[in-house]
């Protein structure tokens, strides 16, 4: 719920696991190949095996103010 809040998830591949998918028009750092790699470490596609995840959006608090409180203590005097 917490995660929802403050952030938007898609993934980067939006296919179906187990269909061949190209490569073509994905940046480098959004996929990783495996099994059987080509020595030059380049491949025109395969098969989807995880279609990954990004942030969409992230909409975190404003930073702390200086000192890094967030919420002061409380503390109850008797």
């Amino acid at each position: 719920e917490t995660l929802q809040r403050y952030m938007k998830l898609a993934p980067v591949v939006d296919g179906v696991e187990g269909v061949y998918v190209k490569t073509e028009g994905l940046g480098k750092s959004a996929y990783k190949l495996v099994g059987n790699v080509p020595a030059n470490g380049k491949a025109p596609g395969g098969l989807l095996r995880h279609k990954g995840w990004k942030a969409e959006k992230v909409d975190l608090p404003t930073a702390a103010p200086a000192g890094g409180q967030l919420v002061p203590a409380e503390i109850e005097v008797e």
